[in-house]
């Protein structure tokens, strides 16, 4: 049987508590025939929740973040122009060949923030180019979301890692914070020396201790 005019809820103002609301209405007289009408109390969401989905699209929902199957992966190095954005387009290249495109988020950033908005090194992109890969990221700053954001946060050499570590611990991460080389099978060395004031043979150095790299991560990934 529907509600008579009288059990109505009233219509909720902008500045109206849907939760007060809901918390008035489980219990409503009629005044024409003094009885009331009960049903069970909802849960229902306040309009400052409401209001913060729908202006804040980045707003995490636990069903989302549960049914994610993706690994998300960041490279690190100091300025993002040479070793990480060479690392992310190495990997993606990778994956790429495999056929595992959609298992896998691929990023690239930097502790300082010198490069911020800049194309890679022209060196570095030249190289990747030689290897038939492309670089099409600019550089960008490591920010306090990205300990969330990636399961792998992996760092170019030693001075970096204990930079994500720090902040890391300050955002109570749980992301694994590692050094690239961790993952080449016979390395002479746990870092990916910076090139940038080296020349082209720099570049070409590093990029196959990267490739190599890279290759075992994506192994270990694939088992993991």
């Amino acid at each position: 049987m529907g509600l008579s005019k009288a059990e109505v809820l009233p219509k909720p103002s902008a500045s109206t508590d849907v939760g007060q609301v809901a918390k008035k209405g489980n219990r409503l007289s009629c005044q024409g025939c003094n009885t009331a009408t009960t049903w069970p109390r909802l849960k229902v969401l306040h309009l400052d929740s409401i209001t913060q989905l729908l202006l804040d699209p980045t707003t995490k929902m636990d069903a989302n973040d549960a049914s994610s199957s993706r690994t998300a992966v960041l490279f690190v190095c100091l300025g993002n122009i040479c070793r990480s954005p060479l690392a992310e387009g190495v990997f993606r290249h990778l994956v790429d060949q495999e056929g595992l495109a959609d298992r896998f988020e691929i990023d690239s950033a930097g502790t300082g923030a010198w490069h911020v908005g800049e194309r890679p090194d022209a060196r570095s992109t030249l190289v990747a180019e030689q290897h038939g890969i492309e670089l099409d990221s600019r550089a960008r700053q490591v920010e306090p979301h990205d300990f969330e954001r990636f399961d792998y946060i992996i760092a170019m050499d030693r001075d970096n890692l204990r930079t994500l570590e720090r902040m890391s611990e300050n955002n109570g991460s749980g992301a694994h914070i590692e050094l690239l080389r961790m993952y080449e099978a016979e390395r002479d060395g746990d870092e990916v020396p910076d090139p940038y004031y080296g020349g082209s043979s720099g570049f070409e150095n590093v990029y196959k201790m990267v490739k190599r790299s890279c290759q075992g991560l994506l192994k270990h990934l694939r088992a993991a």
